[in-house]
């Protein structure tokens, strides 16, 4: 920076000098060639000097908002170092080109698909049988693996949206007709109607595409399928996913019906990685709109909670144990569950983030803890030394000082007998329009983030009828 301020100066001086001579040393009529004018001068002065200045005031003022960021994180987080911060804005940066997708993402063996199984591009599509987008995509995805043949698969997961109701039972029901060997004809009939599926269309399709109409009813009634499609939605969620519909094309994630040539740019690139074009711009995910009722949630038996099961108010709280924001709202919740004794239920739900390695094995341990009936100790324990060790010794450690017996919490442990509890969770968080943590309901309704005391403090008295 100083070296930059010695440059203007020294900049600035010459200039100066040379208006001096042109005043002084100005030569007569007849001499040629005739020194720039003081009105050129001045010109040439603003011309070179004002960009150079803004320039500088530009890099001034990076700097000083990025050192006003590092305090900021240095005082919320003790110092260490949490998010990378951009570079220094460049000028003349180079167009980039867009990321060649490289490995594709495991495909599981349910997963109904279209093409060789051992094609170098996956598209993984995340959709909702219920999403007018989903249905003009379908197309442009059907026209990918018979352009492309050979080279192509095309791999369907569920992702009904909370906003649609009765998708998940369209999911569902696609499901038994994949058990029978028919999901794309089962997939096409459901596009074919004008509108979302009804729950007398979902039977009529069967029929129509040649399914055992009898089989077919038993399985959509014994709601066979109700968790594959809850842990689909999960698995989404934690890729990113926040809509549909999603394509992963190998492992680049492509949100939205983009059109054709968007998805073939990108399969050249792969098939040809000097044919990498320039990336568009990527569009902001649009959030989901959040529910127009509260959420009702009826699967919270069980559930570690504190306070009164018929207390009027009801705070769910989605959580992820390696969320520092989620630290920091733990005491405003234990404040209001002091304020308001009696009052209030506090539910807990584990909604652990992908971004958060080995998030999902914490969570675990602690309903190893729950078991033995000491989750709140596990975690109060696990939130007071967030940023330790967080491997298998590490959560032991953790039950023994909260004295758990340690040979039962470790044989749960290692059994991983609650990873698919955990997965239900997020997909009930995700259903429920949870997009990241903490996440609150009050009585259904919802409250996003960790907001100071006075909005949880207003939300719980329109509850009780004291505003």
């Amino acid at each position: 920076m100083d070296k930059k301020k010695s440059i203007i100066l020294a900049f600035v001086t010459g200039v100066l000098v040379a208006l001096a001579l042109n005043f002084f040393l100005r030569p007569s009529k007849k001499a040629e060639p005739e020194l720039l004018s003081d009105t050129q001068l001045r010109e040439k002065l603003a011309g070179e000097l004002i960009p150079l200045l803004a320039e500088e005031l530009k890099q001034d003022q990076y700097v000083r908002l990025k050192e006003d960021y590092l305090n900021k994180l240095r005082g919320e987080f003790g110092g260490r170092a949490v998010l990378p911060l951009p570079a220094a804005p460049s000028p003349a940066a180079p167009t980039p080109t867009a990321p060649i997708p490289q490995k594709a993402l495991p495909v599981p063996d349910s997963a109904p698909s279209r093409g060789p199984k051992d094609a170098p591009i996956t598209l993984m599509e995340f959709s909702d049988f219920h999403c007018p987008f989903c249905k003009r995509l379908s197309p442009t995805l059907d026209q990918l693996v018979q352009n492309y043949p050979g080279k192509v698969r095309r791999v369907f997961r569920h992702y009904p949206l909370p906003m649609h109701p009765g998708a998940d039972r369209t999911h569902m029901a696609s499901a038994c007709a994949n058990e029978q060997g028919k999901f794309w004809e089962y997939y096409d009939g459901i596009f074919a109607l004008p509108g979302a599926p009804q729950e007398a269309d979902l039977q009529t399709i069967a029929q129509n595409v040649g399914l055992d109409t009898k089989r077919f009813q038993e399985c959509l009634t014994s709601n066979k399928y109700q968790n594959l499609v809850q842990q689909e939605v999960a698995e989404g969620s934690q890729k990113g996913v926040q809509g549909t519909p999603t394509v992963f094309v190998n492992d680049q994630m492509v949100p939205g019906a983009y059109p054709y040539e968007h998805f073939s740019n990108l399969i050249e690139g792969i098939l040809d990685p000097s044919k990498a074009v320039a990336a568009p711009p990527a569009p902001a995910p649009a959030a989901p709109p959040a529910p127009a009722q509260p959420v009702k949630f009826d699967d919270l038996e069980g559930r570690p909670s504190l306070g009164p099961k018929n207390a009027p108010v009801t705070v769910v709280e989605f959580s992820d144990f390696h969320c520092p924001f989620c630290k920091r709202v733990t005491p405003t919740v234990e404040q209001l569950m002091n304020s308001y004794e009696g009052k209030i239920r506090r539910v807990w739900r584990h909604y652990p983030l992908s971004m958060h390695r080995g998030a999902d094995r914490t969570h675990e341990a602690s309903e190893c803890a729950h078991e033995q009936g000491k989750f709140w100790q596990y975690h109060d324990k696990i939130f007071e030394t967030l940023g330790s060790a967080r491997d298998d010794n590490a959560l032991t450690q953790i039950a023994v000082e909260t004295g758990l017996n340690k040979d039962k919490f470790e044989k749960c442990l290692t059994s991983g007998k609650y990873k698919e509890l955990i997965q239900k969770e997020i997909a009930a968080g995700s259903q429920s329009g949870v997009q990241g943590t903490p996440a609150f309901f009050i009585n259904g309704k919802p409250l996003s983030g960790a907001q100071p005391y006075e909005n949880f403090d207003q939300l719980v008295k329109s509850e009780l009828g004291q505003t």
